[in-house]
């Protein structure tokens, strides 16, 4: 219960006044990609709460052990996809002046069928080996239970989770890395000595929320296993 109430009262808090910070007007792209994250990191914790102690009824374990494994994939599909609205906008947004997004529809919707649809096929295929493994017997749950219904089986857990996470993961860092080259590039493009101070100091803040909103994913990830 310790890192539930971390997250609650300190981490969840805190990311979350940032980003408002940083994302003023939440009817942006940023801004909606940003609570759909949110919901996914809340609706990850939730289930962790329900299986604290254990979970007796079988079919409520394993509801909870796919559950779980969907949305931590929600929330690396979706860090990825805020990582790659932010290396457009980089690109895009030559200086500091909003430009409308006439598109933020369309865009949000592939954003969205990536980010919920991704993980739910590749749950998909965690079921399929799940039932493979225990051949065709789901509700066996004796093995699951020995972590609070938090994992599915090993090869589930691992060719369902651990293998796209890490390509998730590759890839988040590939687009922080190009955002903060393509920033750094940027600013140094600015004549206006103002100007160039208050682009870096906005780019470095997103580039370091970014970053440490992947880290706090990943923390928590370990710390659940453990």
């Amino acid at each position: 219960m310790e890192m539930v109430e971390t997250f609650y009262y300190k981490y969840l808090p805190t990311s979350t006044s940032v980003c408002f910070s940083l994302f003023s007007d939440l009817r942006s792209l940023s801004g909606t990609t940003l609570m759909n994250l949110l919901a996914a990191l809340f609706m990850n914790q939730l289930l962790y709460v329900i299986g604290v102690g254990g979970v007796p009824d079988s079919e409520l374990c394993i509801a909870i052990s796919f559950s779980m494994q969907y949305v931590r994939l929600c929330t690396f599909c979706w860090i990825l996809a805020m990582t790659h609205h932010m290396n457009a906008q980089f690109k895009s947004n030559l200086n500091l002046v909003p430009c409308d997004d006439h598109a933020i529809g369309k865009h949000f919707v592939r954003y969205s069928l990536f980010a919920w649809g991704i993980p739910a096929i590749l749950l998909g295929a965690s079921v399929f080996i799940q039932y493979r493994d225990k051949a065709g017997k789901l509700l066996d749950t004796a093995s699951l239970k020995t972590h609070n219904c938090w994992f599915l089986d090993t090869n589930a857990l691992v060719y369902g989770l651990l293998i796209p996470s890490t390509v998730l993961v590759i890839i988040t860092l590939t687009y922080v890395i190009r955002g903060a080259i393509v920033a750094r590039y940027v600013i140094s493009m600015q004549v206006d000595r103002k100007v160039r101070n208050k682009m870096r100091k906005k780019r470095t803040l997103q580039v370091v929320l970014f970053t440490k909103l992947f880290r706090s994913n990943g923390n928590m990830f370990k710390m659940a296993k453990l």
